[in-house]
């Protein structure tokens, strides 16, 4: 009951626990857990923040925490709860019944220095470079607007079964703008003509088929087969062939994008190309809002609203930059 604390998200954190224990039943009944808004270390689900660590630190009690980003849940095992395991376990120890404590933790890791997708487990990542720095059109310098930018650039709304409607819901999308050529092969470099993305070949050679199923799908190993299966970021990030976006792919790209419209997307966040190539700095999240083609401009605008996306498949590291989008759920050893 801290004045001020911003408690709005604790009723939906309790009720996933509720849901995840009546998937693990003791005995064929819940775990039951309690929870009160004392912030003690004892409590059976604590919501606050770890300091990212190899050894997962202690846990800080929010709202002492500046950014939550761990749950710790605890249950007891005793007459007051439920004596089922305990009455178990004394027996195949030969001991009196024993009070079992059993306690997990799950920090949201957000240091993401690559992806590395499985053939169970594609990396649902669009491929498509925008620029990450270095312009006010660069992904970095539009998530940063001043506050008349931001409310002129929230043109779409974000329902909660995910279809998108006209209207302002807060939260102000990245344009990416794809400049369309009359040949497939470019003549000099993508950072003179404008725009601020780029068609990638991460194995797809500009076929649309295949280009199709890695909007719809997402990135598997084979696509990453000349980079080892993975994709990094950073000073030694991946570096990827740039493709030119002719007018009749241009069309059909426009069409897959909103084909996915609503849903989440990786997006590489990259630097100016230089000998039909590009540079892989960075990662960011972003949910698909439209794509509209501007034929007198000739070129494809994608409307991406910024988001918190889990991907399972990051690859995380000390040395890597806090990232604001992407983050791994992991567990405490």
């Amino acid at each position: 009951q801290t004045p001020g604390r911003n408690t709005h998200r604790v009723p939906q954190a309790v009720q996933a626990v509720r849901q995840a224990l009546l998937a693990c039943p003791v005995q064929g009944q819940p775990l039951p857990l309690s929870y009160d808004q004392c912030d003690s270390p004892d409590e059976d689900l604590l919501i606050g923040y770890c300091e990212p660590s190899d050894g997962m630190g202690s846990l800080l009690p929010w709202p002492a925490a500046a950014r939550p980003n761990a749950v710790r849940v605890q249950g007891w095992c005793r007459a007051d709860r439920a004596n089922g395991v305990s009455l178990a376990v004394g027996q195949l120890l030969g001991l009196s019944p024993v009070q079992v404590h059993v306690s997990v933790q799950a920090v949201l890791e957000q240091r993401v220095a690559g992806f590395r997708p499985t053939a169970d487990r594609p990396l649902p990542l669009v491929p498509l470079g925008v620029l990450f720095q270095g312009g006010a059109q660069s992904w970095w310098s539009q998530c940063n607007r001043s506050d008349h930018q931001h409310h002129s650039q929230d043109r779409f709304r974000l329902l909660s079964d995910g279809t998108v409607i006209a209207g302002s819901d807060g939260i102000a999308e990245v344009a990416l703008v794809i400049k369309l050529q009359e040949n497939s092969l470019p003549e000099h470099d993508d950072s003179e003509e404008g725009g601020n993305s780029w068609l990638l070949n991460l194995g797809n050679s500009g076929r649309l088929n295949l280009l199709d199923r890695q909007i719809r799908f997402g990135i598997y190993p084979a696509d990453l087969r000349p980079w080892g299966g993975e994709l990094h970021g950073g000073n030694s990030g991946t570096v990827v062939p740039v493709l030119r976006l002719t007018k009749g792919q241009a069309q059909w790209l426009q069409g897959a994008v909103n084909r996915i419209r609503g849903q989440r997307r990786i997006w590489p966040l990259v630097l100016c190309p230089e000998n039909h190539s590009t540079q892989v700095a960075f990662f960011a999240a972003g949910c698909v809002m439209d794509a509209q083609l501007h034929w007198s401009r000739k070129e494809l605008v994608i409307w991406v609203q910024p988001c918190l996306m889990r991907v399972s498949t990051a690859l995380t590291s000390p040395q890597a930059p806090f990232n604001p989008w992407i983050g791994k759920v992991l567990l405490s050893p």
